[in-house]
């Protein structure tokens, strides 16, 4: 079983019980091992003692790291110093179960090697040799694992790089699936966030995290109660489902936060996890074809959003897969599923999501909207789906969008596809349409105002140069964002007497369809929203 390694820096050794209280803590929130970093430290050769009982009074097993300036830490003294506090450590009563030394420093440093040759019992105490790169993947890294593991004290390899791509996970787990002795592989920083998540399902002796936000150790890591309460860490094993938010930004979204949360009220064995991917097809493709390529990695579907909508059907129809009737008439998809025989399917939840955010807050039919004149901001793959599902409803759209071209060809491509039953009507809008104020609903589908978004702070209004003179009592203003769930736009709106709608019905909505096509199982929307609640109660 992996363990969650919780790691604790030591600055100073007056409170001793101040560090064994936050050890015992994440104890209680699931962690296994408690790292004491104490290259923070001075004067070692006068810790020994109160060292010493921090480990033997450790709640749990404990390795011991006096991390190195050369590879991130902070110690920088003589290394006969650091020799000596850890060979005495190892032969105290209740000796540290592992001591982390770097690689580097333990092949370059006779006194290191000797003294800990001397003092480690296997029984007792178990070398880490580490490997860390703060700057990418090192391109001698094959040679520096194996002369690792040909050393015959070493018992755990550690490897710590700064992954640049979410691609660097899956070579990470490529590298325990070959270890020849128990290893830890880690991608420090943002992008490698999903090899702490998934560590358990590829074997990995450990994973790191730290007690509480601002205290980590390294670029990229969970706390505790992140992996355990959020990811369910402990029951993450090789026949875990993996399934994702693919997007640029992608760490904004609340998708793993509530898409977990009702894994686990169903039971499920799956786990959700935030895979950013560059803007670009080339990495969309290069990418998601790795991930279905991965031996084990068992990915049953993706969360698609911006900017890779159209990216996902267009890499559906390249791959053979099948594009539902929906998502080839939105001409986005914002979902992929991989089927048991590896067929993937890419389909369109955001149509659904979208009216029916809307008609939930309303409290009408679908039917309510017929005639309803909107203002439509934006013309991506969010107000695309949209489009279509007000269209379905019988509305007649204006689209504002800085890109006049890529409005019209928005509207003339939905245009084209109306279907029979659709009596609405789609067109390009001027700025002076929008300041005259003859709508009744506002949509937002633009990402202006989004948490991670290039402007979080502001509202979609200031694009178009228009302000919030146009609100009015009588107006509905349709935010799609969800994160935040109060935007700019929103308390502008409010602040001027108009009906308020968020973006979480339709994340709720939209979301169900994704489960339902990934897993091919019924859910509601009470699941959801009983999910998001607790989710929210919990964080307060």
């Amino acid at each position: 079983m992996t363990l969650i390694a919780v790691s604790i820096s030591v600055n100073d050794l007056d409170h001793p019980e101040g560090f064994l209280e936050q050890a015992m803590r994440a104890k209680s929130q699931g962690a296994g091992l408690v790292e004491w970093r104490i290259d923070g430290l001075e004067n070692l050769h006068e810790c020994i003692g109160p060292l010493s009982l921090l480990v033997a009074e450790s709640p749990m097993p404990s390795i011991v790291t006096c991390r190195s300036s050369t590879e991130g830490g902070g110690w920088d003294g003589a290394e006969l110093e650091r020799a000596e506090l850890l060979a005495a450590l190892c032969q105290q009563a209740i000796p540290p179960r592992y001591v982390d030394v770097e690689l580097a420093s333990w092949t370059a440093s006779h006194q290191l090697r000797e003294s800990l040759t001397d003092a480690i019992d296997h029984e007792m105490t178990s070398l880490i040799l580490s490997i860390h790169d703060f700057e990418g993947r090192p391109d001698d890294l094959s040679r520096r694992i194996q002369t690792a593991a040909q050393d015959s004290l070493c018992q755990v390899i550690k490897v710590a790089y700064h992954a640049r791509t979410w691609r660097d996970n899956l070579e990470l787990f490529e590298l325990l699936r070959e270890r020849s002795k128990p290893m830890i592989a880690i991608g420090m920083g943002l992008f490698g966030q999903c090899s702490r998540i998934l560590a358990g399902k590829f074997g990995a002796l450990a994973t790191f995290a730290s007690c509480d936000d601002g205290e980590e150790t390294a670029p990229g890591q969970l706390t505790v109660s992140e992996l355990t309460d959020r990811y369910r860490f402990q029951h993450i094993s090789a026949q875990t489902k993996v399934m994702g938010i693919v997007g640029w930004p992608a760490f904004h979204s609340k998708s793993p936060v509530i898409h977990n949360a009702v894994f686990e009220s169903q039971g499920l064995d799956a786990v959700f996890v935030a895979m950013p991917i560059a803007p670009e097809w080339a990495s969309f493709k290069a990418t998601v074809s790795q991930m279905l390529e991965a031996p084990d990695l068992r990915l049953k579907g993706l969360s698609v959003t911006t900017p890779h909508k159209s990216h996902a059907l267009r890499f559906v129809e390249e791959t053979g897969g099948r594009i539902d009737a929906l998502a080839r008439r939105v001409g986005v998809a914002n979902t992929i599923s991989v089927e048991d025989d590896g067929c993937l399917v890419a389909s369109n939840t955001d149509c659904y999501g979208a009216v029916q955010g809307l008609i939930e807050k309303l409290d009408i039919r679908r039917q309510g909207l017929e005639d309803k004149k909107v203002a439509l901001l934006g013309a991506g793959g969010a107000a695309r789906a949209v489009a279509v599902g007000l269209l379905d409803c019988g509305a007649h759209i204006t689209v504002f969008n800085r890109d006049q071209d890529r409005a019209q060809e928005l509207c003339e491509q939905l245009s084209s596809s109306n279907t029979d039953r659709s009596q609405g009507a789609i067109h390009v809008g001027e700025k002076e349409q929008l300041v005259e104020g003859a709508f009744d609903i506002i949509v937002n589908a633009t990402t202006v105002g989004m948490t991670g978004g290039s402007a979080p702070d502001q509202s979609p209004l200031t694009t178009f140069g228009v302000n919030s003179d146009i609100f009015s009592d009588r107006l509905v203003v349709y935010d799609l964002i969800y994160s935040p769930l109060e935007t700019k736009l929103m308390d502008e709106a409010r602040a001027c007497g108009a009906t308020v709608i968020g973006g979480l019905g339709m994340f709720l909505n939209q979301a169900i369809g994704q489960y339902e096509a990934w897993l091919h199982e019924p859910i509601t929307i009470e699941d959801y929203k009983k999910a998001w609640q607790e989710q929210m109660d919990q964080s307060l």
